[in-house]
């Protein structure tokens, strides 16, 4: 069964054999609660302001990590 968890903006978590979170952010920058996600993959759809559009995704941004 494939479960999806939504953290505001374009942030998800979709869990089934693996874990893939999609466009952690940083949360106060947004005005949101930091997630607090593990993923297996980590997808950064779109380049902006609070997930280092400036830098390449790194591991414990938006609370990611494996």
């Amino acid at each position: 069964m494939v479960s999806f968890r939504w953290f505001g903006i374009s942030c998800f978590e979709i869990k089934n054999s693996a874990t893939i979170v999609t466009d952690p952010h940083d949360g106060e920058s947004v005005g949101l609660k930091k997630p607090r996600v593990k993923g297996d993959i980590l997808l950064v759809t779109h380049q902006h302001f609070d997930f280092g559009s400036s830098t390449p995704p790194q591991t414990g941004i938006g609370g990611v990590s494996k």
